[in-house]
C-alpha cells in the first residue's frame, strides 16, 4: 500500500494494494511504516472503528511501550498533546487514524 505524505515530504511506501495519506507525523520512518501496516492489517481483522483503535493501541503499547492512544474514524476533529516523535495522523481506505503517544 503506499503511503503518500502531505505538507511533511514522505515517500510513497508499498503496503498491498491499498494507499495511505501521512497528514501529520513526528515519528521515525520505520514506526510510520509500522502504524500503517497495523492499522492495515486491523482493518482487515475487525469491521468495528472502536476494535481497530484498540488493536492499534495495544500494538504499540506492547512494541513501543504505553502510553499509546488511537482515533479513528471517518470524520472527527482532534487537538491532542504528544510525546515529541511519537504522533502520526493518516488516512487509510476510509477512515482517519490518529495514533500518539502520552506520558
Amino acid at each position: 500500500m503506499p503511503i503518500e505524505q502531505r505538507s511533511y515530504g514522505a515517500p510513497l511506501h508499498p503496503v498491498g494494494e491499498r494507499k495511505a495519506v501521512i497528514k501529520y507525523v513526528e515519528m521515525s520512518k520505520e514506526m510510520q511504516q509500522d502504524a500503517v501496516q497495523s492499522a492495515a492489517m486491523a482493518i482487515d481483522k475487525y469491521h468495528d472503528d472502536k476494535d481497530i483503535a484498540l488493536f492499534l493501541k495495544k500494538e504499540f503499547d506492547r512494541k513501543y511501550e504505553p502510553t499509546w492512544h488511537c482515533v479513528i474514524g471517518s470524520k472527527f476533529s482532534s487537538y491532542v498533546t504528544h510525546i515529541k516523535q511519537f504522533c502520526i495522523y493518516f488516512s487509510l481506505e476510509d477512515r482517519g487514524v490518529l495514533l500518539f503517544k502520552t506520558v
